[in-house]
């Protein structure tokens, strides 16, 4: 992928963020040096997960780099859609469902 994906590449309709793929605005990315494939983040916890919360952070990690970091809801352009999902992701998320115990249903 040469590209950034943007808000064309990600499910308006699903709104909860725990345990999505999510997509970090380029914006964001630009100001810490990265690419479109670190775009791409795992989200496991916080408030901002959810839109009904107070709270703005979420919780998780890169999936390029299994960095695990928190950025604000704001920060991301929406849930991945799975159609856009790159081959080389499908290994990373199985090993965070191992790892957290969790099952991700795509």
């Amino acid at each position: 992928m040469t590209g950034f994906f943007d808000r064309s590449h990600c499910d308006r309709a699903c709104k909860d963020y725990t345990y999505q793929v999510l997509v970090l605005a380029p914006w964001v990315l630009r100001q810490r040096g990265l690419l479109p494939d670190d775009q791409l983040f795992f989200a496991e916890a916080g408030c901002g997960c959810s839109p009904a919360c107070h709270g703005h952070k979420v919780f998780g990690q890169f999936l390029k780099s299994g960095e695990s970091t928190q950025f604000q809801r704001e920060d991301f352009l929406g849930v991945l859609k799975a159609k856009y999902l790159p081959h080389w992701t499908v290994s990373r998320i199985a090993d965070i469902e191992k790892q957290d115990n969790i099952l991700i249903i795509a």
